[in-house]
């Protein structure tokens, strides 16, 4: 047997597929969007432990709940399906919520790495021409000064502690308020939950 040259393009390559046996390669994949795939997967099962996030169990009841609050809030800021917004967030149920939600609406997150340095997160929002960015508190404070010298126009800055059990929530206020005193996060034409 030949081996297939490679081209260095993850894309076309497809290195992972030595890890999956030739049926799984060849099954068909259910036509809808992902968020179609997770409820219709799971909308029987509301009180089932959907996600647990540092100690905390979301059920999937919750999830929907808090997918469906999220597409609120994008269409009240004028998203609209085929819209690219940019999220810069790390790891955290919002997270999850808000690309759940965006793909509900047909819209598309532009995910960037939230501790990517100010001139990356500056280009990566530039690249697509995003009007609309939700961003971690940690990665807002970063670009707070320039993100007017890009496309958007409206950023929803999220805090990593909202999902968090109520003790930690509290240390992390605590730790966020010593690092933020003397340093508030510019309000100009952005607005923050």
């Amino acid at each position: 047997m030949e081996e297939k040259k490679l081209t260095g393009y993850a894309s076309i390559d497809k290195p992972w597929l030595k890890y999956y046996s030739e049926e799984a390669i060849n099954a068909s994949l259910p036509e809808c969007t992902i968020y179609e795939y997770l409820w219709e997967s799971n909308k029987d099962y509301p009180n089932d432990i959907a996600l647990e996030y540092l100690g905390s169990e979301i059920s999937y009841g919750d999830l929907f709940a808090h997918i469906d609050e999220c597409v609120r809030a994008l269409t009240a800021l004028n998203v609209k399906h085929g819209d690219i917004v940019t999220v810069a967030m790390p790891s955290t149920p919002e997270a999850l919520y808000m690309v759940y939600a965006l793909n509900k609406m047909g819209a598309v997150a532009n995910m960037i790495h939230p501790l990517a340095g100010e001139q990356e997160l500056l280009h990566y929002l530039n690249e697509v021409n995003s009007e609309v960015a939700v961003i971690f508190e940690g990665t807002y404070k970063i670009i707070a000064d320039s993100i007017n010298t890009t496309s958007v126009k409206k950023a929803v800055v999220v805090s990593a502690g909202d999902s968090l059990p109520f003790g930690i929530k509290q240390l992390y206020k605590m730790k966020n308020k010593l690092l933020l005193d003397g340093q508030p996060f510019r309000r100009s034409s952005f607005f923050m939950l």
